[in-house]
């Protein structure tokens, strides 16, 4: 068994030693498997923050941004900034004492509903991260969404998609995914199991773990 130190490893490229240089200069980048982004930097900014980072020209960044956005079907989200990238954010109507999503009903906290109240409106929106939804079995109730991409993280996978109605349409006023539907949603699933593009699932929004924001404002609402 050969011992590698770690100042060896960061000295050398295959085949050749090289003298020690500072890691930055390696042309080495590092993948993490969970999401690390600069919250105020958009999604073409994050992709070549390291291309600026090396001194690479503008122009340079940009072809290359865009090229990688191609390649991986990004690019209607390059303006965005993390923030915009949760599991789903959508506009729904309150309906008695909560919302109708999908094949189920969401109760809605108090506090919520009297801040809507207070708008005057009758609408909230809702959002929810990708490990709050989960998969259940076709024949269940819940979001309809067919499968646009499937992003593999070793131990974690995500699956993105559209969400739609009963007959697989874009849009309608089926009950089974009428609020929301033609909408983009990321969900987390099995990484073991992940469904293939183009395959139809059926999720479900775990309980107590949605978010609430003043359809008016924007601003998230209390729900405690």
């Amino acid at each position: 068994m050969t011992t590698v130190s770690f100042a060896k490893v960061t000295r050398c490229y295959p085949g050749a030693d090289r003298p020690a240089v500072d890691a930055l200069h390696l042309d080495i980048a590092m993948v993490f498997q969970n999401y690390a982004l600069h919250p105020h930097m958009s999604v073409a900014d994050n992709t070549g923050f390291a291309l600026k980072v090396a001194g690479t020209p503008k122009g340079e960044i940009g072809r290359r941004v865009q090229e990688a956005a191609r390649i991986l079907d990004l690019e209607p989200y390059l303006q965005r900034r993390p923030k915009a990238l949760s599991g789903g954010l959508e506009e729904v109507r309150m309906a008695d004492d909560g919302v109708q999503l999908g094949g189920s009903h969401l109760p809605l906290p108090r506090r919520v509903r009297a801040a809507v109240a207070a708008e005057g409106g009758d609408r909230v929106v809702l959002g929810f991260r990708p490990e709050a939804l989960e998969t259940v079995a076709p024949d269940e109730r819940g979001l309809g969404m067919t499968v646009t991409m499937v992003e593999v993280l070793g131990s974690e996978a995500y699956a993105h998609g559209t969400l739609q109605d009963d007959d697989g349409r874009g849009g309608g006023d089926s009950v089974l995914a009428g609020p929301g539907t033609g909408a983009d949603v990321v969900a987390r699933v099995d990484p073991r199991t992940p469904p293939r593009k183009g395959e139809r699932i059926t999720l479900r929004l775990r309980p107590d773990s949605a978010y609430f924001f003043s359809a008016a404002t924007g601003e998230r609402l209390p729900h405690a």
